[in-house]
């Protein structure tokens, strides 16, 4: 089957410029980027041109916003040739799909076409594999047409939601960290959501996040975690001292001591925990979309880590700037938690400006790029550590959810965050008050 049909192309665009009323049902099916013959591209941008403007589509209408195409033909003429050899309009359906088809067709053909030079070229093996799968399934998501229904059909669904919340006592949906007041106000990590957890260096971002995956995956929930700042021993000490409250220098030094219990109880908790870990160095965004796909799939994983963003490998395109490259990445891992349904929990720098004031981080803070902030669904800051260990987690942002802050208390020895305790009242607040009088 050839993968390019002129005469559906010149069919269509003669059937638009005949009758105008078609041109919104077929830019809703087809767009100028479909068409694969130059004269028909060009055509169907000026008459969606002529439609903006509230103009009617016509020969003489085309000719004067552009009075020669890209190929340097008359557009008079051109226009005038295909409504010439016309022959209807009735089939405007099946040839907007012909040309829609024939475009997908084309467009997966090219990106196996450049695996295969890629390969003949001597490139990496899992790099290969990583641009050829995003390239396709940058293809897949172009091919969904967005559904458009009566919103009164989508009501059925939303009671149902409604009435599922009520009967689980008004349980969060989602997956619950294990911290009660960072959960009310979190409210669930839900699949598709990016959450950005942001500190400056040594604020323990990597030891929430784990820690949040390190109780999610003990309920059952398998997690990934792409640690591109220290290899998978590393991570696995801070979860042994985590999860067995151990300290850290204890298992450093080998003088475990009284701590013995504790190490034994950690290492048989991690045997059976489902959390996947990729130290892999230099991974750039498309391989680390690749590899969250194949884990997906083999093991089901309901939440990811990514520590951290600045650390994603860029292709540094000459003029790119690093707050557009960072822009990029952070859009597809937005894009990668949609498409594989699961909450990604991307942890970020903040400005070094910040350690320069005492007032709390805000979202200008966020480093390197201002996209990380619009494309987040949740952005969390971590404060400064109080003299009594205690911490300050800070929701700056929560597109379904209020916003507001909470204290945590901050275990560094045993690289763990745990629940304050109730009654708490912060070391600059008078004694013998109750917590709930602030």
């Amino acid at each position: 089957m050839t993968l390019h049909s002129a005469e559906a192309e010149q069919y269509l665009i003669g059937a638009l410029l005949e009758d105008n009323s078609l041109i919104d049902e077929v830019c809703s099916l087809v767009n100028p980027e479909d068409f694969q013959t130059t004269t028909c591209r060009d055509l169907m941008y000026l008459i969606m041109a002529c439609h903006a403007k509230g103009m009617a589509a016509d020969v003489v209408s085309l000719s004067n916003i552009r009075e020669r195409l890209s190929d340097g033909d008359s557009t008079i003429a051109a226009a005038a040739d295909i409504l010439r050899n016309s022959t209807g309009k009735s089939n405007y359906r099946v040839f907007a799909s012909v040309v829609r088809d024939r475009a997908i067709l084309s467009a997966y053909k090219s990106a196996l076409i450049a695996a295969v030079q890629e390969i003949e070229a001597g490139k990496d093996a899992l790099g290969l594999i990583a641009n050829t799968q995003n390239a396709l399934s940058n293809i897949a998501d172009k091919t969904n047409q967005p559904d458009v229904v009566r919103l009164s059909d989508a009501m059925p669904a939303l009671i149902a939601d409604i009435q599922e919340r009520m009967d689980s006592g008004g349980k969060f949906k989602g997956l619950c960290t294990g911290y009660k007041d960072f959960d009310n106000l979190l409210r669930g990590a839900k699949g598709g959501h990016m959450i950005v957890v942001a500190g400056r260096p040594g604020t323990g971002k990597t030891t929430i996040a784990i820690n949040a995956v390190e109780n999610i995956a003990m309920h059952g929930v398998p997690a990934l975690v792409f640690s591109l700042e220290m290899p998978t021993q590393e991570l696995a000490r801070r979860i042994l001292a985590s999860l067995g409250r151990v300290p850290l220098s204890a298992i450093d030094s080998g003088m475990i001591g009284d701590y013995n219990a504790g190490l034994t109880a950690g290492a048989q908790r991690i045997k059976g925990l489902p959390l996947f870990v990729c130290d892999r160095p230099g991974l750039n965004i498309a391989q680390i979309r690749a590899i969250a796909r194949f884990q997906k799939r083999m093991n089901r994983i309901g939440v990811i880590v990514i520590d951290y963003i600045t650390l994603i490998n860029t292709t540094h395109r000459k003029g790119s700037t690093r707050s557009a490259e960072i822009g990029e990445i952070s859009r597809q891992c937005k894009e990668m938690a949609k498409e594989l349904d699961v909450p990604v929990i991307v942890l970020a720098q903040l400005n070094r400006e910040i350690e320069k004031t005492d007032r709390e981080p805000r979202l200008s803070d966020l480093r390197d790029s201002g996209e990380i902030e619009q494309d987040a669904d949740v952005v969390v800051f971590l404060c400064k550590t109080e003299d009594d260990g205690m911490k300050k987690v800070v929701v700056a942002k929560h597109r379904h959810s209020k916003t507001g802050d909470c204290m945590m208390m901050f275990r560094g020895d045993i690289s763990r965050f745990e629940n304050a305790a109730s009654g708490y009242v912060p070391n600059n607040m008078p004694r013998g008050r109750e917590a709930s009088d602030f």
